[in-house]
Formats: structure tokens, C-alpha cells, sequence
């Protein structure tokens, strides 16, 4: 946000975060699958929730440990195949044909 000044003491932006020399790039990128493992449950039990309380219906709040496991496979399967495949495509071309374009 441009109008708030960071500090970088009380409050840092997600661009400082990564820069942190202290926290290695891996343990935020772990962190971030956990916070999106929480969020998932949490809102599945929220929906099991309010369709049980509200609508009557049945629904069980299970956590099955080969659906986290594949979501976090996937996960990571996405993010090497997007990352990887278009920085090796930059690197094959030479810098000037590809400003040319820019």
C-alpha cells in the first residue's frame, strides 16, 4: 500500500517477508501450506456445521489425511511446473530477442 510507510520492525509487507535473511524461502512456502490446509478445514467444518444446524442434514466433519497429502502434492506439482518450465524457456532465448518484444 502505497500510502503506509513499513517500518520493518512491527509490520513488513509479503515482499520484506521473503527478503528476511533469518527465515529461509522453504519454511514460508510451508507455512503458506499449512495456513491453506486450516483455512480448508476450517471452512469445511464451517459448511458440515451450518448444514447440520441450520438445514438438518447429516453431514460428518472427517479429515482424511490422503486428501491433505494430495493437495499438497498437487500443490507443489503446480508450483514446480509453472515456475520451472517458464524460467527455462527465458533462459533458452538470448536477452536481446526477448526485450525485443517487451
Amino acid at each position: 500500500m502505497p500510502l503506509i510507510k513499513f517500518d520493518g520492525n512491527k509490520i513488513i509487507s509479503s515482499t520484506e517477508a521473503l527478503n528476511l535473511k533469518s527465515i529461509p524461502e522453504r519454511i514460508l512456502i510451508i507455512g503458506g501450506g499449512v495456513i491453506g490446509i486450516i483455512l480448508g478445514l476450517s471452512l469445511s467444518f464451517s459448511a458440515s456445521f451450518i448444514l447440520g444446524q441450520y438445514l438438518g442434514v447429516d453431514w460428518g466433519f472427517t479429515i482424511p489425511l490422503n486428501a491433505i497429502i494430495i493437495g499438497l502434492g498437487l500443490s507443489a506439482f503446480v508450483g514446480i511446473v509453472f515456475g520451472t518450465y517458464p524460467a527455462r524457456q527465458a533462459s533458452l532465448k538470448s536477452p536481446i530477442e526477448a526485450l525485443r518484444y517487451e
